[in-house]
C-alpha cells in the first residue's frame, strides 16, 4: 500500500493571534510569546492519526503570513516592512 502523503497548511498570523488570546488571556506576554514552529505542528498533525493510518508520510509544509500588524508589535510590523533595518 502506498503511503498516505499529509501536506499541513498554516495561517500564521492567525494562529499566533489564536494561541495568545487563548494562553495570555488578560496578559501582555513580549510579541515572541506565542510564535509557533511550522514543523512541529506538521509532525504532530501527521504523527495524530498514524494509529489508523501507520503509513502517513509528511510531504510539505505551507506556511502563509501577512505583514505582521501593530497588533503584533511595532518592531515586527517594522521589521517586516523595512527589512534593511
Amino acid at each position: 500500500m502506498p503511503d498516505d502523503r499529509i501536506v499541513v497548511f498554516i495561517d500564521y498570523q492567525n494562529v499566533y493571534h489564536r494561541a495568545r488570546a487563548s494562553f495570555f488571556e488578560g496578559a501582555d506576554p513580549p510579541v515572541q510569546v506565542s510564535h509557533v514552529h511550522p514543523l512541529k505542528i506538521g509532525d504532530l498533525l501527521c504523527n495524530l492519526g498514524r494509529s489508523k493510518d501507520p503509513g502517513r508520510v509528511l510531504a510539505g509544509i505551507q506556511v502563509y503570513r501577512a505583514v505582521p500588524d501593530n497588533r503584533s508589535g511595532a518592531n515586527l510590523e517594522q521589521a517586516s516592512t523595512n527589512p534593511n533595518d
